[in-house]
């Protein structure tokens, strides 16, 4: 199951654009995960934001933040990650 929420707003030093983010994930396995000996469940909370600023034609310039918030029953897939990135874009 995935739940979700995306806000995107034009803000007036145009054109400077934002965006804020989140998503929940639950997923429950039917079979025994022979590690751990009984049903694996994960869940995943994602949040993120992002400003982007046109630059000239079909170019962007764009900088976002991705936080995710892993949780699961099998060992190494509970974790927490921290992603930056920078982009310069073209669209048409």
């Amino acid at each position: 199951m995935t739940a979700g929420v995306f806000f995107a707003l034009n803000t007036p030093l145009r054109p400077l654009n934002f965006l804020l983010s989140y998503d929940w994930e639950y997923r429950d396995y039917e079979n025994i995960t022979l590690s751990i000996a009984k049903k694996r469940y994960d869940q995943r909370h994602l949040a993120g934001t992002g400003l982007s600023v046109p630059l000239f034609g079909p170019t962007e310039l764009a900088l976002d933040y991705l936080f995710i918030a892993s949780r699961s029953n099998l060992p190494g897939l509970t974790f927490n990650e921290n992603i930056v990135s920078f982009r310069l874009g073209l669209f048409y």
